[in-house]
């Protein structure tokens, strides 16, 4: 189960803490909001040279997540433990199913599934 909230700098999605916490970072030539606690992930990806398109921390609601240029995306957990119920079922005795897993998307920018 996801924590409450994710860390101190968040206190959800659209919040006044969230988004006073938010780190502006000059990515791709625009300068960008990032979640404070990822804010640091997104500098050294883009600063080896693997640009990022969006991102979200997850604010304790579900998995965070970074895209990258190439169409990837990077999912982020709060803990070990929260990324190994996502891992198959075989692997771990998960009642998550391979579907669910491959199922989940990250939002879109206007917030919607």
């Amino acid at each position: 189960m996801m924590p409450d909230i994710a860390c101190a700098n968040c206190d959800g999605p659209g919040g006044e803490v969230t988004y006073a916490n938010q780190v502006l970072m000059p990515l791709n030539g625009r300068v960008r909001c990032i979640d404070h606690c990822i804010h640091h992930i997104v500098a050294a990806l883009n600063a080896g040279h693997v640009l990022t398109t969006d991102c979200c921390c997850g604010h304790g609601e579900m998995p965070g997540y970074i895209g990258l240029e190439d169409g990837r995306v990077l999912v982020i957990f709060p803990s070990r433990e929260e990324a190994r119920m996502y891992d198959t079922p075989e692997s771990n005795g998960s009642t998550r199913s391979s579907a669910e897993i491959s199922a989940w998307r990250p939002p879109r920018l206007d917030g919607t599934y």
